[in-house]
């Protein structure tokens, strides 16, 4: 393959499909770790998220999810928003990913440009949509429950949209779907930032994604014995393209966070035992501003993908 600089893809271009990569992983790494909430606890291994993404893709078809249809993912950081991308990918769904910051307007025209007619969210999120149900093509939405949440929380009281639990989607059957998806259907409907006018959605076919994430796993140089780290929204391509999937085509190992933390970014670092992660603009800045600590230098931390990287911090962030 012709890329520059020069490497070679760990999947032949036939293969790349998050459904090909992952259920490959799950043969040859089923043991391995893949996925951790926190650093609290196990990690979860390649064969168990298989089968737990495989026990709701076919769940996801039997609620009517078709191939190609676009479904709205408006979550907080969670491993339910991992298991949702992965198991529309396997139906050869498209997954729509919305900010969970989004309200009123802001809500209601990504859900009008992608006209998902399922939404993924919260109870507390799913909230926002009582001001915009008329005016969006959502027919049922999905509540993931939230983690520390009360019980309590009531459910939004719909006119027209249908509720339905997302733990009720899962099946019995945990092996693979039969539907074979190409590197050329759509993978995911990303949304720009939005800071000229209204967020456009940029359809990604499976190749494009894919792609994006074997450049990150050559400039980061993974391997299947590192950690990677992120607290970045899933919402964003940083953390779908650059973070997870890198880690799922080099059989390495993913540390999810909440969100970012500058204060306990060394720390997390420390705990997880992270060997790779990156940076986002201003954050680097936000993490050099804060006191000087032990975990400074009691971490893994072999590499960084920091973009922009502003020269004036490049030295002292690395010294220190």
């Amino acid at each position: 393959m012709l890329t520059f600089p020069h490497f070679e893809p760990h999947f032949p271009r036939a293969q790349w499909t998050l459904p090909q990569v992952l259920e490959h992983q799950a043969r040859e790494r089923a043991e391995r770790p893949f996925l951790s909430w926190t650093d609290a606890g196990p990690a979860l291994r390649y064969a168990q998220v298989n089968a737990r993404v495989n026990q709701l893709a076919h769940g996801m078809a039997a609620f009517g999810i078709q191939r190609r249809e676009h479904v709205g993912i408006l979550l907080p950081n969670c491993l339910e928003f991992l298991f949702a991308w992965f198991a529309l990918n396997k139906l050869g769904a498209v997954e729509v990913a919305i900010s969970d910051a989004y309200k009123g307007s802001f809500l209601a025209h990504p859900l009008q440009l992608s006209q998902a007619r399922t939404l993924i969210t919260t109870a507390t999120l799913a909230q926002r949509l009582l001001d915009i149900e008329d005016d969006i093509p959502i027919q049922t939405v999905v509540l993931v429950r939230e983690p520390g949440a009360d019980p309590a929380t009531p459910a939004p009281a719909f006119r027209r949209i249908r509720l339905h639990r997302f733990e009720d989607l899962f099946a019995a059957r945990d092996d693979n779907p039969p539907l074979v998806v190409s590197p050329q259907d759509p993978a995911a409907v990303l949304l720009t930032s939005g800071t000229t006018g209204p967020s456009k959605g940029v359809v990604m076919p499976h190749s494009q994604f894919y792609f994006f994430a074997e450049e990150d796993v050559q400039l980061m140089r993974l391997k299947p014995d590192d950690v990677y780290m992120t607290g970045f929204p899933l919402f964003h391509g940083n953390a779908q393209f650059l973070t997870v999937y890198p880690s799922m085509i080099a059989g390495a190992h993913c540390v999810l966070y909440p969100r970012f933390s500058a204060s306990d970014w060394a720390g997390r670092a420390r705990r997880s035992g992270a060997t790779v992660t990156n940076l986002l603009g201003a954050t680097l800045a936000f993490i050099c501003a804060q006191p000087p600590s032990p975990d400074d230098r009691a971490h893994k931390i072999r590499c960084i993908y920091a973009a922009p990287l502003s020269t004036d911090l490049a030295g002292p962030f690395s010294e220190r």
